[in-house]
């Protein structure tokens, strides 16, 4: 099997290559820096006393002037179509940039979840006090200057995504008292609903450009839950990269008090026609 080594993951001493890099501005700026959709410029939020006034500033990725690209300051859709301006209460107004055009919705400051189109959204509300994993959360969807509509009610939820304009990747309880949490795709428009993977959490939750997969990491479970996972979010078992060793609740709660770690660990090489080869790696007690 050919294999194109696109990393490799030690045990033990890490080694950290040098890669070549150049100033693009220089002095005390440029917090909350983004990339432009065409990969060409960084956008960055700026004010004085380096420059006239506040607002999203863009300098190109190969340096140059510094130009202002928004002359408020607002989170701004992956594409940069819509500018979201949560206000001091409920409402939160989303304008769409190319007209001006604005509508509000209830999100209370709720980080707004866009489809690819960015024709939809999606958000979600919790309560405010109680335990976390025991909080309710509502999920609402909406489609560009439409009317929100909840789709789902949750303890400890959370939104991961969109996997296409119609379906959302999410995870939560089924009920309070509930241990674990369950992963899950939803459909909006017909309410469909497919598990894909129940866990005591998840963490690092990515769906593929495609939306095809999902990876997570599922961490502080039980050995055989544990690992790095990648899984289809249409069909398909949750496949294994990484064995995450297991860590017992005394390391988890950090008293201090050391233990072995005797799980199998595994290194990920990726292959120049996308082939797993996973290779186990007995780990040393620490």
């Amino acid at each position: 099997m050919r294999r194109a080594a696109l990393a490799v993951l030690m045990l033990g001493t890490a080694h950290a290559a040098t890669l070549p890099s150049r100033a693009v501005l220089s002095g005390e700026c440029c917090p909350g820096v983004v990339w432009t959709p065409d990969s060409r410029a960084l956008l960055f939020l700026d004010g004085p006393p380096a420059r006239g006034s506040t607002g999203i500033y863009q300098v190109a990725a190969t340096g140059g002037a510094v130009t202002r690209r928004f002359s408020s300051v607002a989170f701004f859709s992956p594409a940069l179509k819509w500018a979201v301006r949560p206000g001091s209460g409920e409402a939160t107004t989303l304008e769409r940039l190319s007209d001006g055009r604005r509508f509000t919705l209830p999100t209370s400051g709720a980080n707004v979840t866009w489809t690819a189109a960015e024709t939809r959204l999606a958000y979600a509300r919790s309560d405010t006090s109680g335990n976390y994993d025991r909080r309710v959360t509502r999920m609402f969807v909406a489609d560009a200057f439409g009317a929100p509509r909840q789709v789902a009610t949750l303890p400890g939820g959370s939104i991961h995504g969109w996997v296409n304009d119609s379906t959302l990747l999410l995870s939560g309880k089924p009920s309070a008292s509930a241990r674990d949490r369950d992963l899950f795709t939803l459909n909006t428009r017909t309410g469909a609903r497919r598990t894909l993977r129940t866990a005591l959490g998840f963490r690092s939750v990515t769906i593929s450009p495609d939306g095809r997969q999902v990876a997570y990491t599922v961490a502080f479970d039980s050995a055989a839950r544990n690992g790095l996972w990648v899984q289809g979010t249409a069909s398909g078992a949750p496949s294994e990269l990484i064995r995450i060793p297991f860590v017992s609740p005394t390391i988890r709660n950090f008293t201090g008090l050391s233990a072995p770690r005797p799980e199998p660990v595994f290194l990920l090489l990726a292959s120049a026609r996308i082939e797993r080869a996973l290779q186990p790696i007995q780990s040393e007690s620490v």
